[in-house]
């Protein structure tokens, strides 16, 4: 194969010049639509930490408890801290204008994992579709646009975090997947959902010196937080492994068992206490059991089965959640879309945003939502469980025919050893 000519390697610098602006574009007027009106957390949750942090009130920001990690909050705040400028910003105006400047860089990150999936495809040479369309739905796709709307844009942050850890891995670059790992369980908690997943996928001697030094630099940042508060903080965190007090929403396996809550539209459910105490527990024990039991299978093929896996596991964490807001499937959406850009068929990933944009226009219809919601998300983890095992079943795919050459172009050092 011949050398690209200048020219060539001139347009294609064009081209990804032009997919980067696009892609901060996008980010631009995500945000600039974004509002932390109606009934978004984010003037009760990250708004006031976020207020602390940019006028200078350290202990107020030490001491604050929002249900997320540190992360996302320190990243907004230089954005936020522009509504100091423009004003609209404060709690009179439910950090209207800081939700707004805040936004801009979570949808980044969405439109990062994007540009990287797009040269991973480019590399596979998987068709424009694959490289096309999964750079769109990284940067705006329906959950990003519910994660937005409902005040949680630090969902995109961690979802796309999570997927480059598992991206990294496949490639043993143990150093990246540990960081990448430990930054997205900083960014909000479920994340270490994924981390089994992710591990499982490299050899421990590569990546146990990288994540002890990780976890070293983690409790250092942690400390500050921990010392300000430590009894609100293990409150705050103990309470997310019990949704006794939260209604179970349709998007749930759990929605069509108890009783109505007694709203108008019959959306809310009662949980009952033995769901609401037993589902995170439940959820976290499969997220350590679903790899371990298949990491024989994923270990035969990580460039095809791994992201599978991780998508796997993302969607038994939504769909056990009684409280399942639609924004929860953010990170098994992109894991499903570059499990897809590697695999070589997009046929999974367009069948799932038709059952997201499907699943949020029933929301005024609770019980057609959730028995369509239990449908596609058991048949959906059949197929992701299939794949994980190397069957396409029941969508076809090309990661059979992908192994020899395409494969190489996403390689492992060791692979020749081895709310609605």
């Amino acid at each position: 194969m011949g050398t690209p000519s200048g020219d060539s390697k001139l347009s294609v610098r064009r081209r990804n010049a032009l997919l980067v602006a696009a892609v901060v574009a996008t980010a631009a007027y995500l945000a600039w639509q974004a509002s932390s009106y109606w009934i978004g957390d984010y003037p009760v949750e990250a708004g006031p930490v976020i207020d602390s942090l940019i006028h200078g009130r350290l202990g107020e920001f030490l001491a604050g408890r929002p249900l997320m990690g540190p992360l996302s909050l320190l990243l907004r705040a230089p954005f936020a801290a522009l509504s100091l400028i423009t004003g609209g910003g404060g709690a009179i105006d439910s950090y209207d204008a800081a939700y707004r400047f805040g936004v801009f860089p979570c949808a980044l990150f969405g439109g990062a994992l994007g540009l990287a999936l797009f040269r991973i495809a480019e590399r596979l040479k998987r068709p424009a579709l694959l490289k096309y369309g999964g750079l769109l739905l990284c940067a705006v796709n329906p959950l990003t646009l519910k994660a937005i709307t409902y005040g949680h844009p630090e969902e995109i942050v961690g979802a796309a975090l999570l997927v480059g850890a598992m991206l990294a891995a496949i490639r043993e670059r143990a150093l990246m997947a540990s960081i990448l790992l430990v930054a997205a369980i900083a960014t909000k908690q479920w994340a270490i959902l994924g981390a089994p997943a992710v591990l499982i996928v490299l050899p421990w001697q590569k990546v146990r010196r990288p994540l002890v030094v990780l976890a070293g630099l983690g409790l250092l940042v942690l400390g500050p937080i921990v010392a300000a508060n430590p009894a609100s903080f293990v409150h705050t965190n103990l309470h997310l492994l019990d949704v006794r007090t939260g209604d179970t929403l349709p998007s749930s396996l759990w929605w069509l068992f108890p009783p109505g809550a007694g709203d108008p539209l019959g959306i809310l459910h009662h949980t009952p206490a033995l769901i609401g105490l037993g589902t995170h527990p439940l959820i976290i024990a499969l997220s350590l059991a679903i790899p371990l039991a298949l990491r024989r299978q994923v270990r035969g093929d990580v460039l095809t089965r791994a992201l599978p896996l991780l998508a796997l596991v993302l969607l038994t964490r939504a769909a056990l959640d009684p409280v399942n807001n639609s924004y929860y499937h953010l990170p098994f959406y992109l894991a499903l879309i570059a499990a897809d850009v590697l695999a070589g068929s997009f046929v999974a990933t367009l069948i799932a945003t038709g059952a997201f944009v499907l699943l949020i226009d029933l929301s005024s219809h609770p019980v057609a939502q959730a028995w369509t919601y239990v449908i596609w998300s058991l048949g959906f983890a059949a197929h992701l469980g299939a794949r994980t095992c190397g069957r396409g079943w029941p969508l076809p795919l090309r990661s059979r025919g992908a192994r020899g050459p395409a494969a190489a172009g996403l390689p492992r050092p060791s692979a020749s050893a081895t709310r609605s």
